[in-house]
């Protein structure tokens, strides 16, 4: 994995010892040149315009469409408003909506928690060495021996579900990969000329790594969490399939496709619709974080 050059950060200037700040040019121009290629990628561009769709409806759809959670048995599967309604007579267009809120929050939530933790572990392991690293990997090692959905069902069930305790679970899940990441690039910044001087002139550890080397290592684990969020929301709809997420009577696209399945036969929409809905914003989300990948020339 590539990652951002030391321009973010200030290095040693040798004949006075002082800290001289480098000029950011080099890595606005990194920035700006990872906008211009994301921008010529069509795939990436069509992902990007379908989640911000999503996140328009997230956001307004709820003030034109009915209460998600409204039943009416005397309207129960029919094909009044969009998307016809569910068992419960509840109006499936708005409670599709509601999912993409479910959805959104999670995936966002989420994997800024997981990048969070990640950061903190990941960069104290690469930077401190020895016995920390060798610690914190032994961590990464035995959380990532679970499946990521029994992982997630093991906390949920020890803390109970909910939106949030949902979000956690999926953050602990996705952090040691991207701790893994973070430790990669920091083991390869501090083995820079610049940082080992900045070493050995005895400046404290936090300094170094917020000011020489978490500039430098963000940007690359970033970019791959981001490519990664398509899973993040489909391991929501996952736990929420198995009743380990977001509870009735609230509406998930995990839960809603669990309640429709048995109606099949009656009305396919009732999991059509989700099943859609979280099919599109997965792949829109894995066109985004491969178009990124290619603009900024990263591997996982």
């Amino acid at each position: 994995m590539t990652s951002m050059t030391s321009a973010g950060s200030s290095e040693p200037n040798g004949a006075d010892g002082h800290d001289v700040p480098a000029s950011p040019a080099a890595t606005k121009k990194f920035l700006s040149g990872g906008r211009r290629r994301f921008a010529k990628n069509i795939p990436g561009v069509i992902g990007l315009a379908v989640i911000i769709v999503f996140l328009l409806v997230a956001m307004f759809g709820p003030l034109f469409t009915l209460d998600p959670n409204r039943t009416n048995l005397l309207d129960a599967l029919t094909d009044s408003g969009i998307a016809g309604t569910d068992p419960l007579g509840r109006d499936v267009f708005a409670r599709v909506v509601e999912g993409a809120r479910v959805a959104l929050f999670v995936s966002f939530v989420a994997t800024a928690l997981g990048m969070l933790m990640a950061m903190v572990l990941g960069i104290t392991a690469g930077y401190f060495g020895g016995m920390v690293d060798e610690i914190l990997s032994r961590i990464f090692d035995v959380i990532l021996t679970f499946p990521m959905i029994l992982l997630g069902v093991l906390i949920v069930m020890a803390i109970g579900p909910s939106i949030l305790t949902v979000s956690i679970a999926i953050a602990i899940a996705i952090m040691p990969r991207l701790g893994r990441q973070f430790r990669a690039q920091t083991l390869s910044c501090v083995q820079r000329e610049y940082v080992q001087a900045v070493r050995a002139q005895g400046y404290s550890s936090i300094r170094i790594i917020l000011r020489h080397v978490l500039p430098n290592v963000w940007l690359p684990v970033t970019v791959l969490a981001a490519g990664n969020m398509g899973k993040v929301a489909v391991s929501e709809a996952s736990l929420s399939y198995l009743g380990a997420g977001v509870e009735a009577p609230n509406a998930s696209w995990g839960n809603m496709i669990s309640e429709g399945q048995a109606y099949l036969q009656v009305d396919a929409g009732i999991v059509l619709w989700p099943g859609f809905a979280l099919l599109f914003l997965a792949i829109a989300f894995s066109f985004v974080g491969d178009a990124l990948r290619d603009a900024y020339d990263l591997t996982e």
